[in-house]
């Protein structure tokens, strides 16, 4: 396959990802959004973020897929904009991620209710509390 077949190849499958997936990822935000049990579960709010965050990334993949075929259709402010909300997807989604897992697995160690667990659990609290409000308090004593 020559090098133009394979960026053609890779354009469609880029524009096909939105009309294929976008249906299916907004009716998934439909139920989280609709459902009152969903509402009050922190995995789902994560789970919501995570499904509105690959929205925007269909769509930048959608974007993605114009500019190769046609790049004189859109101009290069917007393509900057896609741009930047495509790595804005790529610097959050492993931190959502990362969240989602650590609340799975304080979930489960609270169900299993073991010493280990629960002293796991302590310095997982601890350690996260740290991390996330360290960056805050450098902000503090630097405006003070």
């Amino acid at each position: 396959m020559s090098e133009e077949a394979i960026n053609l190849s890779m354009t469609l499958c880029n524009l096909i990802v939105l009309p294929l997936f976008m249906p299916l990822n907004i009716a998934v935000i439909w139920i989280l959004i609709t459902k009152p049990e969903f509402k009050s579960r922190t995995a789902y709010t994560i789970i919501f973020a995570i499904a509105v965050l690959d929205c925007f990334h269909m769509i930048t993949t959608f974007v993605a897929g114009i500019f190769n075929l046609a790049p004189e259709m859109l101009s290069e402010l917007f393509g900057r904009y896609t741009s930047c909300m495509r790595n804005g997807y790529l610097f959050s989604i492993p931190i959502l991620e990362f969240l989602l897992a650590v609340n799975r697995l304080l979930i489960i160690l609270r169900v299993q209710g073991s010493i280990r667990g629960t002293k796991l659990l302590k310095l997982l609290r601890t350690s996260l509390y740290k991390i996330v409000t360290a960056p805050s308090e450098a902000m503090i004593t630097e405006n003070a």
